[in-house]
Parts: C-alpha cells; sequence; structure tokens
C-alpha cells in the first residue's frame, strides 16, 4: 500500500502507513526501498542516504537497484545545485551498491557536467 502511495506522489500518507509497521518490519528491504522512494519523492537526501546505507551489495537486485536509483537521483539533484564533487560522490557510492546502473548514469543528460 505503501509503495502504491508513494508512486502516486502522496508521500506522507505512504511515509505514514510505513510508520504503522512493527519496528522490525521496518528494516525489512522491502520497507526500505519504499522509505527510499519517499525521501527522493520529497528531496530528503539526508535521510535517503541514512536508509540507504541499510541497503547492502549483497541484496536482492531490486532492492539495490531502489538504493541506486536514490543515489542517481541525488547526483542528479547535486548537478543541479551545481555541486558537482557532491554528484560524483553520489555516483560513486550509486556504483558500489547497484553496479548494474553505470550505464544508466553514464546515459543521464542530467549528470553531463560530471564527465
Amino acid at each position: 500500500k505503501a509503495d502504491g502511495l508513494a508512486s502516486l506522489g502522496l508521500y506522507g500518507d505512504a511515509w505514514d502507513v510505513l510508520e504503522s509497521l512493527l519496528p522490525a518490519d521496518r528494516m525489512l528491504p522491502e520497507v526500505l526501498a519504499v522509505q527510499l522512494k519517499i525521501c527522493q519523492g520529497l528531496e530528503r537526501w539526508e535521510l535517503g542516504q541514512e536508509v540507504a546505507r541499510r541497503i547492502e551489495p549483497g541484496d536482492e537486485p531490486r532492492h539495490r537497484e531502489a538504493a541506486g536509483r536514490f543515489h542517481l537521483a541525488h547526483a542528479i539533484a547535486q548537478c543541479a545545485a551545481r555541486d558537482v564533487l557532491g554528484a560524483r560522490v553520489a555516483v560513486w557510492v550509486m556504483s558500489l551498491v547497484w553496479p548494474e546502473g553505470r550505464e544508466v548514469a553514464l546515459d543521464s543528460e542530467a549528470l553531463a557536467t560530471i564527465w
């Protein structure tokens, strides 16, 4: 339900659904992936970085992709703010957790300034 709400841009409602879960369930990778979608939508980069640290390179590909896409969006936001170093760091972190996303980053016109 929270994922659907987040996909509709109802980030506050989605977060409320996640908050109603038991504390142990909030640490599940699929819940963390939805939290990342919410953080990205609300541009809560610091909180999202904390959440993304809980998803590891050994986790399922779909969870790693969620973390990678969060870092990619953060890199794009950093580029828009003219923080090239911050964008490069975000792409580097993305490549660690989601190596499959490197091509996506390389093809992103929004990241052209960091190459």
